[in-house]
């Protein structure tokens, strides 16, 4: 280590002391103070609910769901996620039914009760929280309808055709007192680089509100009570391994540094540039394009040619694609934008709940060498891996879920920093059946850009050694669909140069 970065890490050192001591002599005690009077609050209402004889609601809503839970999901919802499998053969409308059944009415081993609730249950706010209730008249046909196939041209769907429908979908209200969750079966659909490409395949689109659950809840549910494999056969996250004591001092760390970090990663991680516009100029309407499928084999081969991670590949094409998308719009190019990273949190309960935290990720776009640009990515995101941020986001979400709903919108602010929203997840494993026993044979998932001014989105999700990248792009900034295609196009052109 030179002599400026030991001063830089000094000097780094030092700021936190004093933000550290500032946070604990003045912000705590306030905060404190606010956080007591609305969690007494909070609890008189979850007293007063438990006397009532016919309750208005279940429960109130905890964990991480309510700070996505506040979304509009009956107006213009920005927090929807969106899933699809593709299966060979064609699913009739019983068969589709008892596959969603399945998870609806799965039930826990030791007490027999329901495991997942809330898809039998809606949610609404009330003095100032959200609480669960459930559904009048539960039926599945309110849940599981089948795409009209005279809407597709020559009654087929192609992979433009099948995008567009996931585009809607992920745009489309909620109905109110329902749970907010649908299934849609989509029929003759034309897919390439599959197994049985001549073959039309079947589309099962499964679409639902983030305050239900997150992406790695509604997996662990598809893979154990529809598909054959169980979800430990998915790749996990690998995270940095630390000992007893290495976690002890991490988590110290981690809470020592809680204030500061909290306020470093906002100012480091503000943009400025054309692309990260006002929330009120964003349109709200979102054009979307996805890839072909990418082989997964030639970015592992580079990867190890070049000694870096699997994501910093992903990274550094995604960058050098934005880059150009730039220049050929005639955008300033600045040296760098910033991602938000959704990140799964490690032991993740087996139901559905929200059980995450985040980080922010540097996009060096500014940098014009390949490798250059590469090897930067591989310190950004090894810098996010050893950074306390997402333990202290975790236990800073974990906090504000307890308040009040007007004070999570008020406060939550990490969505106005970034350019970019990023979420990179791996699929369920090759050879995966399902289904009537039809093999699975294409994924891909995406979801809105949530609460903010994030006019960006990138979703990837690997599957049979292939992965797909789904973009979704605010129409305030690329005008028409042509725009998007051609920044997908620019992803893959950056992934073909792996393979010289």
């Amino acid at each position: 280590m030179g002599l400026l970065e030991k001063c830089s890490v000094f000097l780094e050192l030092i700021i936190s002391l004093l933000v550290l001591v500032f946070f604990i002599l003045v912000i705590f005690p306030v905060f404190l103070l606010l956080f007591l009077v609305c969690y007494f609050w909070r609890l008189m209402l979850v007293i007063y609910m438990k006397m009532q004889s016919h309750k208005r609601y279940v429960r109130i809503m905890g964990g991480k769901n309510p700070v996505v839970a506040i979304d509009d999901l009956h107006g213009k919802p920005l927090c929807t996620i969106v899933g699809m499998g593709a299966f060979d053969g064609k699913l009739d409308f019983l068969t589709a039914t008892e596959f969603v059944s399945t998870i609806v009415n799965a039930k826990e081993d030791s007490t027999g009760k329901l495991l997942n609730p809330e898809l039998q249950q809606y949610y609404e706010e009330w003095l100032g929280f959200i609480w669960w209730k459930w559904e009048e008249k539960f039926s599945l046909m309110d849940h599981v309808k089948f795409w009209d196939s005279s809407e597709l041209p020559n009654g087929i769907a192609n992979e433009d055709t099948l995008v567009n429908i996931i585009g809607i979908l992920e745009g489309q209200p909620f109905p109110k007192n329902k749970s907010p969750w649908e299934v849609v079966v989509l029929r003759n659909v034309k897919l390439k680089r599959v197994a049985n490409e001549d073959e039309l395949k079947t589309a099962i689109i499964f679409r639902f509100h983030h305050g239900l659950g997150d992406g790695i809840a509604m997996m662990q549910q598809f893979m154990k009570y529809v598909f054959d494999d169980a979800f430990e056969k998915v790749a996990h996250p690998v995270y940095t391994r630390r000992n007893k004591c290495q976690m002890g001092i991490h988590k110290l760390v981690a809470a020592l540094e809680l204030p500061y970090q909290f306020l470093k990663q906002g100012v480091t991680s503000y943009d400025i540039n054309d692309w990260h516009l006002p929330e009120y100029k964003l349109k709200r309407e979102v054009s979307k394009a996805w890839s072909k499928r990418i082989p997964i084999e030639s970015i592992r081969r580079f990867k190890t040619i070049h000694e870096v991670g699997f994501t910093a590949v992903l990274l550094s094409a995604i960058a050098g694609a934005l880059r150009q998308s730039m220049l050929n719009n005639g955008v300033k190019l600045p040296k760098k934008i910033h991602a938000i990273l959704p990140l799964p949190w490690p032991k993740h309960p087996k139901k559905l709940c929200n059980h995450w935290s985040y980080g922010f990720l540097t996009i060096p776009v500014g940098t014009e060498d390949r490798m250059k640009r590469l090897k930067k990515c591989h310190k950004y995101v090894n810098e996010l891996k050893e950074s306390p941020s997402p333990a202290v986001n975790f236990a800073i979400l974990t906090a504000f879920n307890l308040l009040p709903t007007w004070i999570i919108r008020a406060t939550t602010l990490t969505n106005y920093f970034p350019t970019v929203i990023l979420s990179n997840f791996p699929g369920p494993p090759s050879g995966t059946t399902g289904i009537g026993g039809w093999p699975l044979v294409d994924t891909c998932f995406t979801g809105g850009p949530l609460r903010g001014n994030i006019g960006i989105s990138i979703t990837i999700l690997s599957y049979d050694d292939a992965l797909r990248i789904v973009l979704g792009v605010d129409k305030a900034i690329f005008p028409t669909d042509t725009m998007t295609v051609d920044l997908i196009r620019g992803i893959e052109s950056e992934f073909e140069f792996l393979q010289y």
